[in-house]
């Protein structure tokens, strides 16, 4: 399989979609509903990026993209931030992981692509 992307959404149909479209592209994906619990679930995943919806349970995701940004293990994973609510984009822009801000609903294609240009600026490990 390939490379390995975490979900972080808690809309499960959204969440199901993005799966299966991720899949469907060759991805190893795994899925997390819940801010809080994603912590746990990058420890243990290790993903090498991030899909995060910005209103989640538990800790919300800039929140968590902050979190993420000050710990040594999860600084250099990119993050591509979905989100229904535009103008949340302003609060990553001091964020140097985010490699996308995509609005809900997005498109396969852009997402896709967006996923290949976050790949690029972090190559695959060796």
């Amino acid at each position: 399989m390939g490379r390995k992307i975490l979900i972080v959404e808690d809309d499960t149909a959204l969440l199901t979609l993005t799966k299966y479209v991720l899949e469907g592209a060759g991805y190893k994906v795994e899925t997390c509903v819940d801010g809080g619990q994603a912590l746990a679930d990058i420890s243990n995943f290790k993903p090498e990026l991030i899909l995060l919806d910005v209103l989640l349970p538990g800790i919300d995701g800039y929140s968590l993209a902050l979190e993420l940004a000050k710990r040594p293990a999860t600084k250099d994973i990119p993050i591509i931030v979905i989100s229904g609510l535009a103008r949340t984009k302003i609060l990553f822009q001091g964020v140097p992981q985010i490699a996308a801000f995509m609005a809900k609903p997005w498109e396969t294609g852009s997402l896709l692509e967006n996923i290949t240009l976050a790949f690029r600026i972090r190559p695959q490990p060796a």
